[in-house]
């Protein structure tokens, strides 16, 4: 009888050790999301890209057929529609670049990081952000909270807006340190 408790004592605790051996660190568990995050963000901007593909190749379909038809007025609304989309295109990637490297700081002294691999940062804690157009980019918080960014022409500041701040950002911030 002892010797059934003392085997089953010793199973029990095999069994918890290899459990607990099996569980991520919490440096683990950081790495997989932050690989995660960065998997996310480069499927979305594939997705993106092939979206914005596919609406402006019926576009230049649709401005042919404006242009056959003598709709000008349409025509240059349906170019300018093009022009606008292709240059947003590629202004989604090169905003991240822009932000590669750069730390921010704002009234509320919350860091914001952008890393060179891609990552993102609130206070250390890594985060989703995801490209807008040249200037903004969306961060989205764990309850599903999200937030637009919008820097200035040199970015040297952004403006923090959240969809109960209308009329005025909820904070604003500066730049600490340097991209590239």
């Amino acid at each position: 009888m002892c010797f059934s408790k003392s085997l089953m004592l010793v199973l029990i605790l095999g069994t918890l050790q290899s459990i607990w051996a099996a569980e991520p660190t919490d440096q683990a568990a950081t790495d997989k999301y932050r690989n995660d995050v960065i998997a996310a963000r480069k499927e979305y901007d594939q997705a993106v890209a092939n979206a914005t593909a596919t609406y402006v190749k019926s576009l230049k379909t649709a401005l042919s057929e404006q242009t056959q038809h003598g709709d000008l007025d349409a025509a240059v609304i349906t170019r300018d529609k093009i022009k606008w989309l292709e240059s947003q295109q590629s202004a989604g990637n090169i905003i991240l670049d822009k932000l590669a490297g750069t730390s921010w700081m704002n009234t509320f002294k919350v860091t914001w990081e952008w890393k060179k691999d891609g990552s993102f940062y609130r206070n250390g804690v890594p985060m989703q952000c995801f490209p807008v157009d040249a200037r903004r980019v969306a961060i989205i918080y764990s309850n599903n909270n999200v937030q637009v960014f919008v820097f200035d022409e040199n970015f040297q500041t952004f403006e923090q807006w959240s969809k109960d701040n209308k009329d005025a950002p909820l904070t604003t911030s500066t730049r600490i340190k340097l991209g590239k």
